[in-house]
C-alpha cells in the first residue's frame, strides 16, 4: 500500500525556484555571447557556470519533496524520497508515537538538528546566518531533518512540524513521517503487523547504484 504525505507546497516551490535560476542562467550566457568580448563576459560566463550549485541544489530539495511517499507491505515500511529507500522491518517497530507522546520527547531536551546529508548544509547555515532568507532556501523542511536528543537519534521524512508527526521508533533510530491519512496508516501498518512477514528483512538505507560508486 502507498500512502502520500499531507500536502504541502514546498515541493512546487522548489521547482518553480530552479525554474527562476535557469531562466537567469540562460539569460546571463545569452548577454555574455551577444556584448563584446572583454572582461564583463567573461564574469558573465563565471556566473552562468557558479549558478549551476544553486539550480542543481533546489532541483535535488523539489525531487525530494515531490517523490515523499511510505509504503506498507507484510515485511516492511518503505520510505521513499528521491532516489532513496529507507526500509524498516514491520517486527522492527517497537513503538509508535503521536502528539503528547511526541512532544514529551523534547521537553527539558535540548534539540539538536541538522541537514539531511552535507549537500545541505551550507542552505542551512545561510538559513540560520540571515533567517529571512530560510524560505528560499530550506524548501522541505522536515524532509531529512535530523535531530538528536539525550539517548534518541530522531529521522524526519515528514512535511508536517515534529509534533504533527508519526514517530515509528525502532532499535536503529526514530522516524518521523506525515501520512497524508494518518488513521488509515495506523490501520494499514496494524493489519499488516497482525498478517506476520513472509520472510526477514534487515532495516537499511539504499541508494541508487551511482550514489554507491567507490
Amino acid at each position: 500500500m502507498t500512502f502520500k504525505p499531507a500536502p504541502f507546497a514546498d515541493g512546487r516551490r522548489a521547482l518553480i525556484a530552479a525554474a527562476l535560476l535557469i531562466a537567469l542562467d540562460l539569460l546571463l550566457a545569452l548577454i555574455a555571447f551577444l556584448i563584446p568580448v572583454g572582461t564583463l563576459p567573461f564574469l558573465l560566463l563565471v556566473a552562468v557556470i557558479l549558478l549551476w550549485a544553486p539550480i542543481a541544489y533546489v532541483a535535488w530539495r523539489a525531487w525530494l519533496c515531490l517523490s515523499l511517499s511510505y509504503w506498507i507491505d507484510r515485511n516492511v515500511v518503505t520510505l521513499a524520497w528521491g532516489p532513496i529507500r529507507q526500509t524498516l522491518p514491520l517486527d522492527s517497530i517497537q513503538e509508535v508515537r503521536r502528539g503528547e507522546a511526541v512532544l514529551a520527547m523534547q521537553q527539558g531536551k535540548a534539540e539538536v538538528h541538522g541537514p539531511n546529508g552535507q549537500v545541505d548544509t551550507a542552505a542551512l547555515a545561510l538559513a540560520q546566518r540571515w533567517p529571512r532568507l530560510e524560505p528560499y532556501l530550506l524548501y522541505g523542511t522536515e524532509v531529512g531533518t535530523r535531530r538528536r536528543y539525550r539517548g534518541a537519534r530522531l529521522y524526519s521524512l515528514a512535511t508536517r512540524p515534529l509534533a504533527e508527526q508519526i514517530v515509528l521508533m525502532t532499535p536503529a533510530g526514530a522516524y518521523g513521517i506525515s501520512p497524508e491519512s494518518p488513521e488509515r496508516f495506523l490501520d494499514a501498518l496494524q493489519q499488516h503487523h497482525q498478517l506476520g512477514p513472509t520472510h526477514r528483512l534487515a532495516a537499511q538505507r539504499r541508494w541508487p547504484r551511482l550514489a554507491r560508486w567507490p
